[in-house]
């Protein structure tokens, strides 16, 4: 094939990036996996498939600017029992108080499943 409609492969540095995004990705599905343990006893089958559940399911993203609050409100999961776990994982988020990146608006978890 002639050079310019050869494929081009991801330059080194695009490698790199792609591979710190997919890392950083897999350490939040970890905590978020180790911190269901604590109170969900089926975390060792099904946490995983719960984690995957969250991260691959509808949110509502809610701006509240006079409270200076970003609510992000889940979905309901598949099962009654992923839904308890969420919720306590929502309880879980919320205690650490975290502010949005570059802005001064305090991260809400909801669901809507309780």
């Amino acid at each position: 094939m002639p050079q310019e409609k050869r494929y081009n492969k991801l330059k080194q540095e695009g490698k790199k990036i792609k591979n710190a995004i997919i890392m950083l990705a897999y350490r939040a599905e970890s905590v978020l996996f180790n911190a269901l343990r604590d109170f969900y006893k089926y975390t060792g089958k099904e946490g995983r498939i719960i984690i995957n559940e969250i991260f691959t399911s509808e949110a509502d993203i809610i701006p509240g600017y006079q409270n200076k609050t970003l609510t992000v409100k889940r979905h309901s999961l598949s099962t009654p029992r992923a839904n308890d776990a969420v919720i306590k994982l929502c309880q879980l988020l919320n205690e650490t108080e975290t502010i949005y990146p570059y802005s001064d608006l305090r991260l809400i978890y909801q669901t809507v499943a309780g």
